[in-house]
């Protein structure tokens, strides 16, 4: 990065990027940031304009107050207004040219910001929700009641250093949750608190004196334990079954860059390095990826593929390295991209086949129309959105119209799409509670009732239509895993399940009672099954019980890459006595289960099944590697189309029948063909159990074994199945990740290796599928699975139909994202921070083994957001909730040892914190200044996560500097106090991190970031300078009101 700086303030001119791009700044008389530009010269050049004025508060009030009104380059304009001190009380959007409050922030007499609001038009409704805040005698905040009435405690003992949590109604009350701290802010045990007083689920966690995490153990001993070197890199992690993961790293960096990584001193894969920390070569077993790079680009131009494909891409470096087009070895384009200049949005998307989309955009990027065009077939959808970015209404390919209201609260009430309609019920702490789905052309009406046990997880969910009735009732183990599954009709039990799992949270036995016991694809009903797996991750031998035998399967694989399954052996007549399995060069499995062939593309996505020479299916992609259609053996040519990374809709181009899916997330309510329609119930996962005709009224039940293999036909082809994913008729695989990969229920794993394996959050197996547990967990991206629901004290149907309660805690397509609103890409507002805090602890607990850094992270975040929204005065409560932004940002920085670039990006304005990515965005603005976002990009091991975060600019009361805030002092570069000793001995100016910025002057209670001679602003400007350097942290004038920019970006 080059940094020009004006001549006598000092301050930036031109700051130019590692990419090459530059960023003008422009100043008026005050020393207010007044103009800035992107690309000057260019057709990718962006201005930012800011006006300052005084105005008054209410019309006719008198009362001034300054302002700040930003506008872009796309004529969005917002208006942040200030009191006195500095404080943001306001912010507003020009929306349809009226003026548009959107969230307001009000302060008590010692400057504690006391209530906050999140303001949305949502059609026809002004949808509000609010915080009050009450502080006990430390000055902290002890309750927060939501205008629904409900409550959020925090009973926060600083002496003990422990917290108790619970949420509490005027009919309803929730179990606590109990976190103890220590001296640093770090979690040493959290447990819950049943009805009977009882301690359940302990966990603890033991640290070194350099505050790493050491062990954890939880109360049935199961333990995870790290081994550190001198630069703070994990070297050894112990799993519960004694198996040792060992890493070895570059040696010419201190960052993360695995080199070589072990499991019981076996080798499962190396990396090679150049000396700007960009990956040169990945190897897994025998399969070698190679990449190329100009002299100073981040993201590779050229790579040799396991099986021998050359790739060449070309970026655009002014969006941020997105990809323009993706070649072949002899230029042929297999995917090309276009772009807006000025906002980055994808516009259009062109594969070799010639399958294409185009893309518009509001002003605000939110997503105007889509066009399709495929095998003859063009057709169009359309969007309208809120201006906090809240799906209203959505026109399919079909034509029809899906159509949402809302309450006062933000909640969805009513979704009406077609003659199907979802009417919403909640509960007083704002959890879904009753779904009714009406189909108005057949008069059919069903619901669904869920009640929730006291720790928030799901313990009913009943069905009825038509005097027809089934239930689901769910008891869990202490540490949110489920243990026993009944499903009953009326008050007959038709399937009881009861689940075991090992020490490692894998599957280990199932048994099944009951009139409807799951078949397998031979017609032998299952009552129980024992797994066994080795230290990789692999199932090394199943033991199935039938009502009239037993069958014993083992599994053998290859010698030179463990994971990868080659023989399956039988006992039992009614199986193959012996199957063999055989794979590409790549790793993907060429010969399946039935002895047909699979064969794949020059980018890997799977192209056809073959047996013999008959062609069974063929698949195509778009631009974006969406599996948009299959051409069947039996003439169906089925084209699949998407919302928000979910199939929405498909169409039979040989008979031109349609089908369309009214779905919430991943569960399905209804689903519309062209002369029927069907009624489902799904259960947490998304996975539906039964289906109701709306024509005949009929009711027929689904059925799947524990790893998701089909065992009737009762659902229609292509209609989401297990876990709530599409299910390919021919085959019976998932196309998780919209078709990145293929999940095989049969052989329990994934047909191809995951590309973030075994080095990344993919795990040390590349082929297992849910880390072994698809009972409790999910893996819609084909990357990495998460726990479905029971531990998130917050159903997701609960999150998604609440807009202003929050949308995190699902997965989308591309990674873990937090952030949809009744089905809709929407902003986080407020109440979200406890519902980013469970995702946290869920990605925690999915990245334990393979990344514990990560893990440590995320599960230090989660803490910090257990706090629910206690943290207004951000000087008052422990030092992870200050320090959680940067920790992240710092985590994450150090943890990427793969191919890719990423950057973290901070707009500083006012407490308050805007995670985005590419595609997908999580916006949280709460009074505690704080929140985390998790995601992954799409593209195989490109990974990215933008943060912006504002801060005040004001001078910051001393008190928020004092001892006992646990504000950060270490240099935010290398964890260590900058030396002074080089500095003259005149005049010495302290400069500390608090909460609010950087800060200077008397803070006694910290030691200094750095210091600075007072008289010199050369030599002030110097240290910081330096020690910034790597993170690209600028200085600013703190006492102005403008918002300042600062941008880290890491190579890979």
């Amino acid at each position: 990065m080059i940094v020009k700086y004006y001549p006598l303030s000092l301050k930036e001119y031109i700051v130019t990027d590692t990419k090459g791009n530059t960023t003008e700044y422009y100043y008026d008389e005050q020393d207010r940031l007044t103009k800035s530009t992107r690309n000057r010269y260019s057709i990718y050049e962006t201005n930012l304009d800011y006006t300052y004025q005084m105005e008054e508060m209410e019309p006719e009030s008198g009362v001034f107050v300054p302002t700040m009104t930003i506008q872009d380059e796309k004529g969005n304009i917002s208006k942040n207004i200030y009191d006195g001190l500095g404080n943001i009380v306001r912010q507003a959007k020009l929306i349809n040219d009226v003026w548009t409050v959107i969230f307001e922030r009000k302060y008590d007499a010692f400057g504690r910001e006391y209530y906050n609001d999140r303001r949305d038009r949502l059609n026809d409704i002004d949808a509000l929700v609010s915080q009050n805040m009450a502080f006990n005698d430390w000055g902290m905040v002890k309750s927060i009641q939501y205008n629904d009435g409900h409550f959020e405690y925090n009973d926060y003992d600083p002496i003990t250093m422990q917290s108790t949590l619970w949420q509490e109604s005027a009919t309803e009350k929730t179990a606590s949750t109990v976190t103890q701290y220590n001296v640093n802010g770090a979690v040493t045990a959290q447990w819950k608190i049943n009805s009977l007083g009882q301690n359940i689920g302990i966990k603890n966690y033991h640290y070194d004196g350099l505050a790493q995490l050491r062990s954890i153990v939880d109360d049935a001993g199961v333990f995870l334990t790290y081994d550190y070197d001198s630069y703070g890199r994990v070297t050894h992690t112990t799993l519960a079954d004694d198996t040792t993961i060992r890493k070895v790293y570059a040696g010419h960096t201190n960052e993360k860059l695995i080199t070589h990584i072990y499991a019981d001193d076996r080798l499962l894969g190396e990396q090679t390095f150049d000396g700007l920390g960009r990956l040169k070569t990945s190897t897994v077993a025998n399969r070698t990826q190679q990449f190329k790079y100009e002299l100073d680009k981040a993201c590779p131009y050229w790579t040799l593929t396991q099986d021998g494909q050359e790739l060449q891409y070309e970026y655009i470096t002014e969006l941020g390295n997105v990809v323009r087009s993706v070649k072949d070895k002899d230029a042929l384009i297999l995917q090309e991209m276009t772009y807006d200049p000025v906002s980055g949005d994808l516009l259009t998307g062109v594969s070799a086949e010639g399958i294409k989309f185009v893309n518009t955009y509001n002003n605000d990027s939110t997503l105007a129309t889509e066009t399709f065009t495929d095998n003859g077939r063009t057709v169009s959808t359309n969007y309208t959105f809120s201006g906090n970015g809240i799906l209203l209404d959505y026109t399919g390919v079909d034509n029809n119209n899906r159509h949402s209201t809302f309450n006062v609260l933000g909640q969805c009430l009513n979704i009406t799409e077609g003659n199907i309609t979802l009417d919403n019920e909640f509960d007083t702490l704002g959890r879904i509670k009753k779904i009714t789905t009406t189909d108005s052309q057949f008069s059919t009406v069903s619901m669904m009732e869920i009640h929730y046990d006291e720790f928030s997880r799901e313990w009913t969910r009943s069905f009825s239509c038509g005097g027809q009735k089934r239930s689901v009732e769910q008891l869990y183990y202490p540490d949110d895993a489920l243990k026993t599954r009944i499903t009953r009709e009326g008050e007959a039990v038709l399937l009881r399940e009861e689940f075991v799992y090992t020490n490692r949270n894998q599957l280990y036995t199932y048994s099944a009672t009951g009139e409807q016991l799951p078949v397998d694809k031979f017609g032998n009903e299952i009552t129980n099954q024992v797994y066994t797996y080795d230290g990789l991750g692999n199932i090394k031998d199943i033991t199935t019980t039938f009502a009239d035998g037993e069958n014993f399967t083992e599994y053998h694989y290859d010698l030179n890459d463990p994971c990868q399954l080659k023989r399956v052996v039988n006992s039992h007549a009614a199986y193959p006595k012996e199957t063999l399995l055989e794979y590409d060069l790549a790793g993907r499995l060429t010969t399946n289960e039935v002895g047909n062939t699979l064969t794949y593309d020059a980018l890997g996505r799977l192209q056809q099944i073959l047996s013999g020479v008959k062609i069974l299916a063929t698949y195509h992609y778009d631009a974006m590697d969406r599996m948009v259609r299959q051409l069947a053996q039996d003439g169906a040519n089925t084209q699949l189309y998407y919302r928000e990374g979910s199939v929405i809709s498909q169409y039979n181009a040989d008979n031109a029948a349609s089908s369309e899916f009214v779905k919430v997330a991943n569960t399905m309510f209804a689903r519309k063909d062209s002369a029927d329609s069907q009624l489902y119930l799904a259960d947490f996962k998304g996975t539906p159990l039964s289906q109701v005709d709306s024509q005949s009224k009929a009711i027929a039940d689904a059925g799947f074994t524990a790893f998701g293999a089909n065992t009737n036909d009762v659902l229609p082809a292509w209609s989401p199945a297990f876990n709530g994913q599409l299910r390919d008729p021919v085959t019976g695989y998932y196309h998780l990740g919209s078709g990145y990969r293929a999940y095989n229920p049969e052989l329990m794993r994934f047909n191809t290796p995951d590309s973030w394996s075994p080095f990344g959050e993919g795990g040390i197996n590349p082929y297992a599928y849910c880390r072994n547990d698809p009972i409790n967990f999910i893996d819609p991206t084909g990357h990495i699975s998460w726990q479905a629901g029971v531990s998130i004290g917050f159903s997701v149907l609960s999150i998604l139909l609440t807009v202003f309660t929050a949308g995190a805690a699902i997965i989308v397509e591309g990674g873990v994202a937090a952030a949809v609103a009744s089905a809709g890409v929407a902003a986080l507002v407020l109440g979200s921070v406890k519902v980013v805090g469970n995702v946290a602890s869920i990605t925690s607990k999915a990245l334990e083994e393979t990344n514990p850094d990560v893990a440590n992270a995320f599960s230090w975040v989660s803490r910090a957001c257990s706090l629910i929204s206690f943290g207004s005065t951000v000087k008052k409560v422990p030092g992870y909730i200050k320090e959680a932004p940067e920790k992240v940002l710092e985590t994450w920085s150090k943890v990427r040892g793969r191919t890719g670039s990423y950057s973290v990006t901070k707009v500083h304005d006012t407490r308050s914190l805007m995670i985005r990515t590419a595609d997908r965005y999580l916006e949280v603005m709460d009074s505690t200044a704080f929140s985390v976002g998790y995601h992954v990009l799409t593209g195989g091991t490109k990974t990215g996560i933008k943060i912006y975060d504002y801060v005040s600019q004001k001078k910051e009361d001393t008190t928020s500097g004092q001892a006992g805030s646990d504000t950060p002092t270490a240099d935010i570069t290398n964890n260590t106090l900058t030396s002074t000793s080089d500095l003259k001995n005149s005049a010495i100016e302290n400069y500390y991190l608090s909460s609010t910025g950087m800060q200077s002057g008397d803070n006694s209670g910290l030691e200094p970031l750095y210091s600075a001679q007072k008289n010199d602003m050369t030599n002030t400007l110097a240290p910081l300078t330096a020690q910034l350097k790597t993170s690209g942290v600028r200085l600013v004038n703190k006492n102005s009101l403008v918002p300042w920019l600062s941008t880290v970006e890491t190579k890979m």
